[in-house]
């Protein structure tokens, strides 16, 4: 920002929806929206501090923005459940 870029941070208010048991024998916790919120703002919190977000200044971008619009994350709850993310893209 400092050299005239606009930062974009990504945050995955989407994809933590998704429980993946990630190599481990049970899965994530599923969030609910409200603390799903609470964690987004939690980290915009921290990217205040380095960045200056604002019209022509950084932005945030949460991926659910686009991914609940599509039934992705549905998608992903039903089979993620039965599956690993290995095992699908494998």
């Amino acid at each position: 920002q400092k050299h005239g870029h606009r930062p974009v941070v990504l945050v995955g208010g989407g994809t933590t929806k998704v429980g993946d048991p990630s190599g481990k024998d049970e899965s994530r916790q599923l969030l609910d929206e409200a603390t799903i919120q609470s964690n987004i703002d939690g980290i915009s919190s921290v990217f205040d501090k380095f960045i200056e977000f604002g019209t022509d200044k950084a932005i945030l971008v949460n991926n659910a923005d686009w991914l609940d619009s599509l039934g992705y994350v549905e998608f992903l709850r039903t089979v993620g459940a039965q599956v690993t993310v290995n095992r699908m893209l494998s």
